[in-house]
């Protein structure tokens, strides 16, 4: 499911729907119709081996090669003003094992200046070791810890492994960092 955005004021809104069609749907150059009429009728597939519709199996034995499967894109609007557009991405599927996967990447559209905002574009490639010990600190703090290696403590998060997330949003509380699961 896709909130489509077709008017906001006199705004031009296709770099927004671009970045929208590229990030829900790894497509370039197609409007939102043919897109979805795409992932509706040629799903995609894990593994290396070529999967049947458990309808389509004549022989018993090929049980072994059909893997019950779905995935879902979901992508809404999470803040809407004058100066921002939010746009979350969620993906979800399973395909087989423990649990189904998740994850979630931001759009950050700037109305006014008809672009989407990358994270270059919101920080300078020189403050990458401050936003690290700010990221730390933000971490800590979230987990009532006083120190890095208490964080690794109580929280499950490989320390060593954290790093500054490009996976940005906007909101009215400031700028968040998201990571998805498994990321730290």
């Amino acid at each position: 499911t896709i909130q489509w955005l077709t008017r906001f004021g006199d705004n031009d809104l296709t770099t927004l729907q671009d970045s929208l069609v590229s990030v829900a749907f790894k497509a370039r150059g197609h409007n939102i119709d043919s897109v979805l009429t795409s992932y509706a009728t040629h799903p995609k597939y894990m593994g290396t081996g070529t999967l049947k519709p458990v309808d389509r199996i004549e022989n018993p034995d090929d049980y072994d090669h059909v893997r019950v499967m779905y995935a879902n894109v979901n992508a809404r609007i999470v803040e809407l003003s004058e100066n921002i557009i939010v746009y979350k991405v969620e993906f979800d599927e399973y395909s087989g094992g423990a649990h189904p996967s998740y994850a979630a990447q931001f759009i950050n559209y700037d109305p006014r200046n008809n672009r989407t905002l990358a994270f270059d574009q919101i920080f300078r490639p020189e403050s990458a070791d401050s936003l690290l010990s700010f990221v730390k600190e933000k971490l800590c703090r979230q987990y009532y810890v006083e120190s890095i290696d208490k964080l690794a403590e109580v929280s499950g998060i490989f320390v060593d492994q954290i790093f500054v997330s490009h996976n940005v949003f906007f909101s009215p509380q400031g700028l968040t960092f998201y990571y998805n699961p498994y990321d730290i």
